[in-house]
């Protein structure tokens, strides 16, 4: 069976996509945390209580340091989830998704399953191909504790597909709630504003 023009060019969309995440996805756990930080957007949103983030304070104490250690480990998680989370191919299959299970609590790992399974089943009457690109571009920690951690994200996204003419770009914030688990951040929700 011969593949259509459409096919093969969808193909060549898709691998470079998946590429292209690979790559990112390694230089982002490769960068040093000080890159991080000073990507880290400290304004308030809706008046909410933001935490810097300061690994640089030689006076602060091992306690201190071992916590903002752990709100760089947390940032680091929701940027990688955003960015994940937000970009989409009709011919990846919702892999976004599944591929991010091992960084959900059980209650959004079940909401992934369903989420997924209803999606697959509206996409099956669908044949348009459209495919989503986001990338952070601040993080604002709303709130922090030793357990729990409230973060928002702006990203920017990028469409294109059959229906669009060209791409179309536009800015959209994502708000994650994060638990802590055996040492471990996961993600428990996410809504996009």
């Amino acid at each position: 069976m011969a593949m259509t023009e459409n096919n093969k060019r969808t193909l060549i969309i898709v691998v470079i996509v998946v590429i292209a995440a690979a790559a990112f996805v390694i230089w982002w756990l490769t960068r040093p945390a000080d890159e991080i930080i000073s990507n880290t957007n400290t304004t308030p949103v809706n008046n909410a209580q933001t935490v810097v983030i300061n690994t640089n304070t030689a006076a602060a104490n091992q306690n201190t340091n071992v916590q903002a250690d752990d709100q760089v480990a947390m940032v680091r998680l929701a940027n990688l989830f955003t960015e994940r989370f937000g970009s989409y191919s009709t011919e990846a299959e919702f892999q976004n998704i599944t591929d991010l299970k091992k960084f959900m609590t059980a209650k959004m790992q079940s909401w992934a399953d369903t989420y997924v399974a209803a999606q697959k089943e509206a996409r099956n009457s669908q044949s348009t191909f459209v495919s989503i690109t986001a990338k952070v571009l601040s993080t604002t920690v709303n709130s922090f504790s030793d357990t729990k951690a409230e973060v928002r994200s702006t990203t920017s996204r990028t469409e294109e597909g059959e229906n669009i003419n060209g791409t179309r770009a536009y800015n959209q914030d994502i708000v994650l709630q994060l638990v802590k688990q055996d040492n471990d951040w996961k993600v428990d929700s996410a809504f996009w504003q």
